[in-house]
């Protein structure tokens, strides 16, 4: 199946192109804009060109109950935390939010952003990012799907925990929202990090085929692994945290890539997807020297008039005689000429009627 082409700002998402590597400083500096300036830094030397993070401006996202939140901790064990705490302390304010896509701006980036209120779209749009992000928690949020379809900027919809029927009326709602929606869908295997053996990354070509969409990976590993792994199976956009080297336990850090490892995976990332070429390049009309082929050589000493058969034609490399794969054609004709034995059998030796 073949699909558009999307923008995403500079940047083409589609067949031939390098999938774009989305690194998600999201809440990971938790409201601290030093520390989301070291980590936009981070960014822009490993040559990236665009920068994920959150609009997260109103604590009443999550209600003020004792319900809580589990992640996993760098040392194996789990920590439990009230939910609205953890979200409390992640929150900004709007000029917070302005003051972070300025910084990002800077630098010379593009930024995409996750929203969670109906609001935020709108802020996104006029801060000028790129695309929006629909995270997995808000997969069943169709008025924000919708809106955010309706800004005509791609969508990336998270289908992390997700059933097929979740799945689906999330596309439909976007497209019955802006039937021109460019829409991307992200796998991301369960979390806490899943073992290896549930990462299902072939699951991304499966959701590509069965929307008719672009699919890519939310990477939810402590191994670096999965991400090369899904380039080399076609991921078009490729999204996971980035954190500090150092970073405190926390949510998601457990899986997000440090700062130290950045600009190695760029390079893997890169180096994998020139090696997967371009499939049309097998395809040439034109017929190239080739010294791995095989022609006919005389088996023994042939004189003219001897009719040409198995037991008296071999073949050897290079093909300085008649190819071998043209051997059906010249089967029982008969040599117009004397060959000597171990010498290559060419047109010119041979009677053709």
């Amino acid at each position: 199946m073949s699909l558009r082409d999307i923008c995403i700002g500079t940047q083409v998402l589609g067949e031939g192109h390098l999938p774009i590597i989305l690194p998600d400083i999201d809440m990971f500096f938790n409201g601290d804009l030093e520390i989301a300036r070291g980590l936009i830094e981070s960014v822009s030397k490993s040559g990236l060109r665009t920068i994920k993070t959150a609009i997260l401006e109103d604590p009443m996202v999550v209600f003020d109950t004792p319900a809580e939140e589990r992640y996993l901790c760098r040392d194996g064990s789990y920590k439990s935390v009230n939910y609205r705490s953890l979200i409390q302390k992640k929150v900004m304010t709007l000029d917070q939010h302005r003051e972070l896509f300025n910084l990002i701006k800077s630098y010379g980036l593009n930024f995409i952003v996750s929203v969670y209120t109906l609001e935020s779209v709108d802020f996104a749009v006029s801060e000028g990012a790129i695309a929006i992000k629909i995270a997995s928690s808000n997969i069943n949020f169709l008025p924000l799907i919708e809106k955010s379809a309706r800004t005509g900027l791609p969508l990336l919809i998270d289908t992390g925990k997700s059933t097929l029927c979740e799945i689906f009326e999330a596309r439909h709602a976007a497209y019955s929202a802006n039937q021109d929606v460019k829409l991307i869908f992200e796998h991301s295997p369960a979390a806490p990090p899943a073992p290896i053996e549930r990462q299902d990354l072939s699951f991304m070509n499966y959701l590509s085929n069965l929307l008719g969409e672009h699919a890519g990976l939310s990477h939810h590993s402590d191994d670096l692994l999965m991400i090369i792994a899904s380039v080399a199976i076609g991921a078009k956009v490729i999204e996971f945290g980035l954190c500090r080297d150092n970073e405190a336990d926390d949510q998601d850090v457990f899986h997000a890539v440090k700062e130290g490892q950045l600009m190695q995976l760029v390079e893997n990332i890169n180096r994998v997807n020139i090696a997967l070429g371009d499939p049309y390049s097998r395809i040439d009309n034109e017929v190239m020297p080739n010294n791995g082929r095989m022609s006919l050589r005389a088996k023994q000493g042939l004189i003219a008039g001897t009719r040409m058969n198995l037991e008296n034609v071999s073949f050897s490399f290079p093909p300085i005689g008649i190819p071998a794969n043209e051997w059906a054609r010249v089967q029982g004709k008969i040599l117009k000429r004397n060959v000597q034995a171990g010498m290559p059998i060419c047109n010119n030796d041979v009677e053709y009627e």
